[in-house]
């Protein structure tokens, strides 16, 4: 998963990291830090992605059209599900793609990937 200290990008650029990733009601809850001179639009979105097939999880920022900024300590609300690669390889290797039925599903399945605060 997402580790503390992994990069924040904007548009291919490191504009942070990572501060912490802690669990608050079954939902990953992820502290960003990014600089100061980057001012993030209130419906700005946020996505964790991977580097390379296998490689190390970042969290990607895509800009909002808002003409309001988030302030410090605000709040992205808006973040985008990720695709975990290596369990669609490993379903596509093994052939088990679209083998999860309904009973196996947590509520955590169906909930926001995560939400995340600026400090």
């Amino acid at each position: 998963g997402l580790q503390d200290g992994a990069v924040i990008e904007l548009a291919g650029v490191e504009i942070g990291r990572v501060e912490t990733v802690t669990l608050a009601d079954y939902k990953a809850r992820v502290t960003l830090k990014i600089r100061g001179d980057i001012p993030l639009q209130e419906d700005a979105q946020a996505a964790i992605k991977t580097k390379g097939l296998i490689g190390e999880r970042y969290v990607r920022i895509i800009p909002g059209h808002s003409s309001t900024i988030l302030a410090p300590g605000g709040t992205i609300d808006k973040t985008e599900e990720s695709v975990d690669i290596q369990q669609l390889l490993g379903e596509f290797i093994f052939g088990n793609m679209g083998d999860t039925s309904a009973s196996e599903k947590t509520p955590a399945d169906s909930a926001d990937p995560f939400s995340l605060d600026l400090d």
